[in-house]
This record gives C-alpha cells, structure tokens and sequence, in this order.
C-alpha cells in the first residue's frame, strides 16, 4: 500500500504571503513532499468556508509546462493509498469521511480524534500534577470546584476554532456566562460578549475541558513550553514552543517525553502532539495539553521533514 499524505486547503488563487498561518505552513508541507518525491492530494473547500458541506480530492498539483498554472485533476478513488491526513482544525471529520469514501486507508481516525478531544480520561494524573478533566455544562456548578486555586479556573470549549486556546477566568465569570444564557465560544473561550457573529452557542449537553491553572517557568521567549510530535508512538521530534526553530531541548525533557510516549501507548493514538512545560514553584515537568496530530500546528522544515521519516 502507497503512503500519501492529504492536505485540506482552501481553494484560494491568492499569494502566499495573504494566506492565514495554518494554510502558510500546510503549503510549507506540501512544498516539502514535492520535493522528496511523497505522493499527496488535496482536499480543496470553499475558500474560507466553515465546516463546509462538501470536500472534492484532486491529485497533487503538476505544472505541465514551467511557468504555467498547475491543474487540478479530480481524484475517482484512493485505493491503495495508505493516507496521513493534515487539515484544520474543524473540518478533520470531514476530510476523513471524504477519504474513506473515495477507498483510502485513514492512518488516523475519527476514533483517534476522539481520544485526544477527551485525553484527560487517558493520561495518568502523575503526569499533569493538577485536576484537569471534561465536564458537562449541565455538572458544571456542581463540579468546578475541583478545579478551582485562588478563585480560578482554566476553561476550554470542545468547539474549537482555529484559533482556539483555553483561558483562565474567574468562578465569577464561569459563573455570569452561565446565568446569562450559556456560555459562548469564540477562539474557544468562554465569552459573553454582546457581539455574537461566528460564535456558536454551547448547549447544557457540551463538555468543557477544565483544569486547575497552571504557573509555569519562564524565559525571554514566555513560558517554558515544548511541543513533541509523536509518530508511531516513538518521539519524531521535540521543538521550543515558542520557537519552532529552536531544537536544543533540555535532556530531563526528553525523558520526561520518552518515558511519558512509552507509558502511554496503547492508551493514546499511535501519533499524536504534546506539549509539556516546567511549572514555576516546584520545576516539575507537567503535560499541559494533546493535541491532534492531523490539525495541529507548528511545523517547518526540519520538523515536517521528520514527520515524514518516521512516516514513510
């Protein structure tokens, strides 16, 4: 069976220097597998759409002649191909359904997905060092206490958006939201803001991820984060948060994250990202969030380029 990989783009026709961060280094990606010969195909969308109704998977972009623009071929199956998926952060279902009804193997699945979605429920509590779990909107006043220190709490929709991260807010302001209708998302925060265009409601029936805060370490660069791309559960690559260039890793780092890949797998997805800090008071390492392999950002060449060796 061929490795290929899919990338889900929008279907744009401006520079590259115009295009959102996201769409700049899935470009970067596909750059890449042209150049070391990986055979790839795009999923092209609505330019910009959210959640669009519809995906079409078109080979990988030949120029037939130098200087002219590339074409786009419709793709009738993808039997045979073993296919890594890489898009944004939500519309991965859909891509993955598109892929399976064109015959291609998914090397990660919705299933995988879900299991990073609700990766408190699998990560050992040794490794996080505080209380972080999902909790219904509908528990919420019965169970946020558990996650409280000083009058505050880390918050995060389940209804990512593509720029979305959690915030720390105040029982008070977890508290307001809720009595003023629910909650509101926007960049996966809570919000109550009075200008609700392109923030989705959350029902009673959502989660959130909540955790108790965390104070981390710091440097000139912000907080002593590290993100790790693990790949067939083995270590690929661990770079700076901050600075993805950056490849000189402390070395209790990386035993903290081959021991944490080795304890976890058959738990986790066999790839995935994680991202660890060092917390302020104590200096200990803590996991402070997964995240899906197929939407998560990040990459540039060195990065990408191992990716795809432990890959292929």
């Amino acid at each position: 069976m061929k490795k290929s990989l899919c990338f889900n783009i929008e279907d744009v026709k401006i520079d590259l220097n115009n295009l959102p961060p996201h769409l700049k280094e899935l470009h970067k990606e596909i750059e890449l597998c042209k150049e070391l010969r990986i055979p790839y195909f795009l999923v092209l969308t609505p330019i910009f759409g959210r959640i669009p109704k519809e995906e079409f998977i078109v080979r990988e972009e030949k120029e037939l002649v130098p200087g002219l623009k590339p074409i786009r071929t419709p793709v009738e199956t993808l039997a045979g191909y073993e296919v890594l998926l890489r898009t944004n952060v939500f519309n991965g279902r859909n891509c993955l359904e598109a892929i399976a009804n064109l015959g291609g193997t998914n090397v990660l699945t919705s299933g995988d997905m879900d299991v990073i979605e609700n990766w408190p429920l699998h990560v050992e509590s040794s490794y996080t060092n505080r209380n972080v779990g999902i909790v219904r909107v509908s528990e919420l006043q019965d169970k946020i206490d558990g996650y409280v220190v000083d009058d505050k709490v880390f918050a995060k929709t389940k209804l990512k958006m593509n720029e979305g991260h959690g915030k720390v807010l105040s029982i008070d302001e977890v508290l307001r939201a809720l009595e003023e209708g629910l909650p509101y998302h926007k960049g996966s925060t809570l919000s109550t803001d009075e200008d609700k265009r392109g923030i989705q409601e959350i029902s009673e029936e959502d989660e959130l991820l909540l955790s108790q805060p965390l104070n981390l370490s710091r440097d000139e660069l912000g907080t002593l984060e590290y993100r790790t791309w693990v790949v067939g559960n083995r270590v690929a690559i661990i770079t700076n948060y901050h600075n993805p260039e950056d490849f000189n890793i402390p070395s209790r780092i990386e035993s903290f994250t081959n021991d944490f890949v080795r304890q976890q797998s058959g738990k986790l997805p066999h790839s995935y990202v994680l991202d660890i800090g060092i917390e302020h008071s104590e200096k200990r390492i803590v996991v402070i969030e997964l995240n899906d392999f197929m939407s998560a950002g990040g990459t540039n060449k060195r990065v990408f380029s191992e990716i795809l060796n432990y890959y292929c």
